[in-house]
């Protein structure tokens, strides 16, 4: 879930203060946060981190850069998005944060755009999230339609088994 704090109030993920209002979120937006569309920025310390997504498409084609700049996938930003089939995640994309995809049951297509050392790099910090990395593909792709054509049989992960 994710919760809006536009207030002064500190509320943090997790936290029961405040009448529980984010015991349950997996991220809290602040003022500070930029949102751009259905994505959440967040720009810590020079690092820019996508911290949600907001929509509700099952394939999903991640934007190629933040403001022209890398930026990384954070913790928990795809979680529980049971409708998820599909994602492109582009090479701009510098790291996977923990859970990013857990629970996503319905994930049988991720698509890099990078080379294979790239996606081994990326790829290999993501804690939660065992299966999706034993069935991730990388490709150098210029649509996900024609990689599909030449895919083997598709994997459908188990996610929530972890």
């Amino acid at each position: 879930a994710v919760v809006f704090n536009n207030s002064s109030l500190n509320i943090t993920v997790g936290s029961t203060g405040h009448g529980y209002i984010a015991y349950y979120a997996n991220i809290v937006v602040t003022p500070a946060d930029d949102i751009q569309g259905d994505y959440v920025f967040r720009t810590t310390s020079g690092v820019h981190k996508l911290v949600a997504y907001l929509g509700n498409d099952t394939e999903i084609t991640l934007p190629n850069n933040y403001k022209g700049e890398n930026y990384v996938i954070g913790d928990n930003v795809f979680r529980g998005r049971e409708a998820l089939t599909s994602i492109t995640i582009p090479e701009s994309v510098t790291s996977l944060g923990n859970y990013a995809f857990f629970d996503c049951g319905s994930l049988t297509d991720v698509y890099y755009t990078g080379s294979a050392e790239e996606w081994a790099k990326i790829s290999s910090c993501v804690s939660g999230c065992r299966i999706l990395r034993e069935m991730l593909r990388w490709w150098r792709i210029a649509t996900p339609a024609e990689n599909r054509k030449k895919s083997p049989a598709r994997i459908r992960p188990i996610l929530n088994q972890l």
